[in-house]
């Protein structure tokens, strides 16, 4: 018995463009390792290059055979974790990558690693392998998401985001079929053309504690060492 209300125009949102990479430099209060965060602006959500985004986010750190995992993590041993992502979102993106170092490790020299990996694929692309085993697990997920009503993922949550970003609730089929066709050109492509050196790098730095609160916090922690039956 609701009247029908117009259905509210999207609004026009300009894209924020950067002209140059910006450095931050964080003094973490919390965390006890240093962490590098690199983000670039990227594709809207289901606009051209948003799949590409989140195979090459897959082939970066989807696993032990991913690039910056193996090199990082397992090769050199200079990372406690990495994790790429594309947050798409209606006007931009942003393509994410957070890499946390090991104890004695600094930002500066995961990002000159880091930096290394995306340059080797600008370069030389990625394989054909890395592609398959990226879109089969995005469709893994995407397939066990939907075996559930509710929640991230599931089919409600689904069918109001093909509705609210596209106005096709029936968009599922053309979704998954966007993914099968990235190839690692497109990939290659995107890398290009989306991971410049206009970006934003944050370096996370625990505060170190003063060295009397060290000296105090060694004794204490070898009385407790003592009393561990």
């Amino acid at each position: 018995t609701l009247p029908k209300r117009p259905k509210p125009t999207p609004p026009e949102v300009a894209r924020v463009k950067l002209d140059k990479e910006v450095v931050i430099h964080f003094d973490e209060k919390v965390a006890p390792l240093p962490k590098l965060e690199i983000l670039w602006h990227s594709p809207a959500f289901f606009s051209e290059g948003d799949a590409a985004a989140d195979i090459l986010a897959s082939i970066l750190a989807g696993g032990k055979s991913s690039r910056l995992e193996r090199r990082l993590v397992h090769e050199l041993e200079l990372a406690q974790s990495v994790n790429a992502f594309q947050y798409s979102l209606g006007a931009q993106s942003a393509f994410i990558i957070e890499v946390v170092a090991r104890p004695g490790v600094s930002t500066d020299r995961l990002l000159e690693e880091t930096d290394k990996v995306l340059e080797e694929i600008k370069e030389k692309g990625v394989t054909e392998a890395e592609v398959r085993r990226a879109v089969n697990k995005y469709e893994t997920a995407f397939v066990t998401g939907l075996q559930q009503l509710g929640g991230f993922g599931g089919r409600a949550e689904q069918l109001q985001r093909y509705n609210h970003f596209l106005g096709d609730p029936g968009y599922l089929a053309k979704d998954l079929a966007r993914y099968r066709a990235v190839t690692p050109e497109d990939v290659q492509r995107f890398a290009n053309q989306w991971l410049t050196d206009r970006r934003v790098v944050l370096h996370a730095i625990p505060k170190t504690k003063p060295p009397a609160e060290q000296a105090n916090a060694a004794p204490a922690t070898a009385s407790a060492k003592k009393e561990v039956p």
